[in-house]
């Protein structure tokens, strides 16, 4: 018996019956497969003959179906024309036929998978290149494919083979599928083909099909079946990613509904547990000098007499209606007045935010591609200096420039866009600033990854790489616009005051003046709103850029 599990058995076979490795290894696949001699070495020479075809019909203007691969065995040839590569000729030629086996394989041209289709490019190549490189005769390497063989079988008994079911190109896949059945254009005899059914002499039955060549393809049927399945599994992975995707959303939502309710509750009891008595603040308004039955009286009114729970609780019910109540200071419904107040606030805040991401994009590129240079370091100052000022100061700047030297906008108002021009660029500098550090990372940590040094020793271009390494980029910055977003709409008050707009911002510095907690506590749900929603799409857009997420993570 010529059977080995390790390559000890195997060199004990060949003491033992004083043969060479390679007929050692033909005994064996004769016994375990029931050939003759000779049949087994002509399905090991018709297995080597249709490596040399492959690699002989190799098209190099053919692309893959997902444009990636295809083209590159071509490049490799030229460049080993020109005696370009430093490994060497030999090693050139067998690199530049291992890349072309596998784009053949990835453009679904005929190979033989030796042991797998994903590694068909790494036997071929290195024994067609030797054959060229010493001019050896086709019987000399079917021995050593009789040895590769060999010593691939007791890797895949001892350790573990991938295998493509129904896209398997393999030896194999011709005697028990039919699929691509021959180096010539006749299958074997006593394969089985799924089109005539089991153990049909594949030859003998109508073809499924035929490639651009005209040659027979007698598992055509079975691959067009795998494809079907491949895909059904794809919809599966797509609905279930769906489902993934609709769980995590719904999982934030409730979190957000979470910290809402925080807020509400950490704003209601500060406001109402300080010092300040918002119903003495309210009588002296009303009577200047209140006695104490007047502020009581004042009390009772509002509701304050009343234990801190009930009133949270009261306050909470019709908020959640939509009613916030009347404001202390004004005696106005509170809803009109953030109706009246959040418009000009969230026009400032787009404007902004429109404003922070044309200066962060460009100047965050620049300032990677550039790292170390004169424009890294001046726009590293120019970050620096931007967010080390107050957006009043920048806002009392811009209104002398370009409102008292050069009269281009109008000191205050809100009636129009261009109003807005001026106090967006005084919230939108300072976040910019930040904004390019971070975006700024982001590129220099794509730079340095490995699929950028792969695509640049492919030759793709600068253009090209730039605009990749900015989408893995996007991201971060795209988080930290949303969360400027947020605090452009908390702190536009001392913007608003400078350039006196009306906002929800001036809205609240004047509610806390008159201690009119009502209105602070909606005023502040409101931002607190505002600020989790952009959050939350923020998250939906980096959830859809980022691949990864769709794995599992992101939401």
């Amino acid at each position: 018996m010529f059977y080995y599990h390790t390559l000890k058995e195997l060199e004990d076979l060949v003491n033992e019956n004083k043969l060479e490795v390679w007929q050692v290894i033909e005994q064996s696949d004769m016994e375990e497969n029931g050939r003759t001699k000779e049949q087994s070495y002509e399905k090991m020479l018709n297995m080597y003959l249709a490596m040399k075809e492959a690699d002989k019909n190799y098209n190099g203007n053919l692309k893959s179906a997902s444009k990636r691969a295809g083209g590159d065995g071509e490049k490799i040839h030229r460049y080993n024309a020109a005696n370009k590569n430093i490994c060497g000729k030999f090693i050139g030629n067998v690199m530049e036929k291992a890349i072309k086996m596998g784009e053949s394989n990835a453009c679904m041209r005929r190979i033989v998978a030796a042991p797998t289709a994903g590694a068909c490019g790494v036997l071929p190549a290195v024994l067609i290149s030797y054959q060229e490189e010493y001019n050896l005769s086709d019987d000399e390497m079917v021995k050593a494919m009789y040895v590769a063989a060999g010593i691939g079988k007791v890797i895949a008994e001892n350790a573990f083979i991938a295998g493509a079911a129904g896209g398997c190109q393999g030896p194999d896949c011709w005697e028990n599928t039919g699929y691509d059945c021959a180096p010539d254009e006749n299958c074997p005899g006593g394969g089985s083909d799924p089109c005539t059914g089991s153990g049909a002499d594949c030859a003998a039955g109508p073809p499924c099909g035929t490639d651009e060549t005209g040659r027979h393809l007698c598992g055509l049927c079975l691959l067009q079946e795998f494809c079907g399945i491949v895909a059904h599994c794809r919809a599966e992975k797509q609905r279930g990613q769906s489902r993934d995707m609709s769980k995590r959303i719904l999982a934030r939502l409730g979190l957000l509904i979470v910290v809402l309710f925080g807020v509400t509750v950490l704003t209601f009891f500060y406001t109402n547990l300080s010092p300040v008595d918002a119903a003495e603040a309210l009588a002296v308004r009303r009577y200047i000098h209140p006695t104490a039955q007047q502020v009581e009286l004042v009390r009772g009114e509002l509701g304050l007499d009343q234990p801190i729970l009930q009133q949270y609780g009261s306050w909470l019910w019709n908020a959640l209606h939509g009613d916030f109540g009347n404001s202390y200071n004004t005696g106005r419904p509170i809803v009109e007045e953030l109706t009246a107040a959040i418009r000009p606030t969230l026009v400032m805040a787009a404007m902004a935010l429109l404003f922070a991401t044309l200066i962060s994009i460009p100047l965050g590129v620049l300032s990677a591609s550039r790292k170390g240079g004169l424009s890294d370091r001046s726009i590293y100052l120019f970050g620096i200096i931007c967010m080390s000022l107050p957006n009043y100061w920048i806002g009392f700047m811009l209104l002398l420039a370009f409102a008292v030297y050069l009269p281009i906008f109008s000191i205050m108002g809100a009636d129009s866009l261009k109003d807005f021009v001026l106090p967006a660029l005084a919230l939108a500098i300072p976040m910019a600033a930040g904004n390019i550090r971070v975006f700024r990372s982001s590129l220099l940590d794509g730079y340095n990854s490995d699929f950028v040094l792969y695509a640049r020793a492919r030759g793709v271009s600068e253009w090209k790489i730039a605009n990749l390494v900015s989408r893995f980029a996007l991201p971060p910055l795209i988080t930290m616009l949303a969360q400027s977003f947020g605090f452009m709409i908390a702190g536009s008050a001392m913007v608003e005051s400078v350039f006196s707009i009306p906002g929800l911002g001036s809205m609240l510095v004047t509610a806390l003046g008159a201690r009119d907690t009502i209105t602070i506590n909606a005023c502040v749900l409101l931002t607190a709103v505002i600020f989790v929603l952009v959050n939350f799409i923020a998250d939906c857009v980096n959830a859809l850029l980022n691949p990864q997420s769709q794995k599992g993570g992101g939401l």
